[in-house]
């Protein structure tokens, strides 16, 4: 699917590739189409603890599990987050700015930042 976000890239109005963005991040975090979230960090979650079901987890037994951290403070709802835009940048040629990557919290914020950094880099 990203490989047609590529060929669109130049092409698109921002409301098609919003769509087409949110369905790759649905497939990426192996969540179905009957998902509705859009806040990344939720849907990591629900993405991680769709990959227990087959062990379940207690509620108490998954934030436990989600919320250690490493020696920087990450925790695997976010290093899934992080990842998912790391993949998405490498794989369309752009860069979101640090301080930027920080703050966005929805797919839309997502894909509204990698829509202008394709119009930048084409124009």
């Amino acid at each position: 699917m990203l490989d047609h976000i590529e060929a669109m890239k130049c092409a698109v109005a921002p409301d098609t590739f919003y769509s087409s963005m949110y369905a790759y991040i649905l497939e990426r975090f192996m969540l179905d189409s009957s998902v509705t979230e859009t806040n990344l960090l939720l849907l990591a979650k629900e993405s991680l603890r769709r990959q227990h079901a087959a062990a379940p987890l207690t509620e108490d037994q998954l934030v436990n599990a989600f919320s250690k951290s490493d020696c920087r403070g990450t925790n695997s709802i976010i290093k899934k987050k992080v990842l998912l835009m790391m993949h998405l940048e490498k794989k369309l040629g752009v860069h979101i700015d640090d301080r930027q990557s920080a703050d966005i919290e929805t797919t839309g914020q997502l894909a509204a930042a990698l829509f202008a950094l394709l119009q930048e880099a084409h124009s």
